[in-house]
């Protein structure tokens, strides 16, 4: 069984499904395959594959932050957000380099609430709220909170600003770039998005590169920088793939771990007010 992460570098023009689709000749038939993070088609960069027992791991370092670079189209708002979609809004109006200048500055260290957009992935009663959209149908979505990190202006022409964002999980850079428009007193949509990161993954490779499964990030490796690592005895391994806990007892208090033995990923462990096991693996 193969198992790991691989960084596929997406580009503009398929979904994130369509990546799947490509990689699944690469693995054995029923090979469990799948994706963090969606990207929308005119997107590029990180996507992180999941490949086998990966996919038990996403909870720890899918809600990492996000890293991406932004190019902001101004003149017209797209009910999509981005170069896809139907034009709602025009301005004639040009923000200088000084407004975008200082309203990113104001941004960037915030929580801002943001909706989600009708155009998303995200789901609602079981299906993606796009699928809706797609049928006129406007639904009432909740507003999450999003920090922004960073957010700082790279480029700038009269037409078209380039950003850069680091943020949380879930933040929406098509509607922070729309937001980012109206504060200006302008409208606007992205016309391209890039991901370089997400949490401690980056440096994401192409689709066409030879010997693509070399590049794979083994399953025993994927907490590394997520959490602290405790080597544990192949007795200590033993005892907790059988659910005895003692061998939690002499861990120092801290948020989360993961236990291991040989470099083979055996267990992730949580404190609150004492230790307990939150995950044993076996091996594939």
């Amino acid at each position: 069984m193969i198992d790991g992460v691989l960084l596929i570098n997406k580009p503009v023009g398929i979904s994130s499904f369509d990546v799947i689709r490509r990689l699944t000749k690469l693995f054995p038939p029923k090979t469990h395959i799948g994706h963090g993070g969606t990207l929308d088609p005119f997107a590029s960069g990180l996507l992180v594959i999941m490949v086998g027992r990966a996919r038990h791991l996403a909870r720890y370092f899918l809600g990492s932050d996000k890293h991406y670079e932004a190019s902001l189209l101004f003149g017209e708002e797209r009910d999509t957000g981005d170069p896809e979609g139907a034009v709602i809004h025009r301005s004639d109006f040009r923000p200088s380099h000084e407004q975008l200048t200082s309203h990113l500055a104001s941004l960037e260290g915030t929580v801002i609430m943001q909706v989600p957009p009708m155009f998303s992935a995200k789901k609602h009663q079981g299906m993606p709220l796009y699928s809706y959209a797609r049928r006129g149908i406007i639904l009432e979505r909740q507003a999450t909170a999003c920090s922004l990190h960073r957010c700082r202006l790279l480029s700038w022409e009269q037409d078209c600003t380039r950003f850069e964002v680091i943020c949380s999980s879930g933040t929406y850079i098509r509607v922070l770039g729309q937001d980012i428009a109206r504060a200006c007193g302008s409208v606007g949509h992205l016309v391209k998005l890039n991901r370089l990161a997400s949490g401690n993954f980056r440096n994401a490779i192409d689709l066409e590169t030879p010997d693509l499964l070399s590049y794979m990030i083994p399953f025993d490796r994927l907490l590394d920088g997520v959490m602290p690592e405790i080597q544990i005895e192949q007795s200590e391994m033993h005892a907790l793939r059988q659910g005895k806990q003692h061998v939690l007892s002499r861990l120092q208090p801290q948020a989360r771990v993961f236990l291991s033995y040989n470099k083979t990923l055996v267990a992730t462990a949580i404190f609150d007010t004492q230790w307990r096991l939150e995950r044993v693996f076996v091996c594939s």
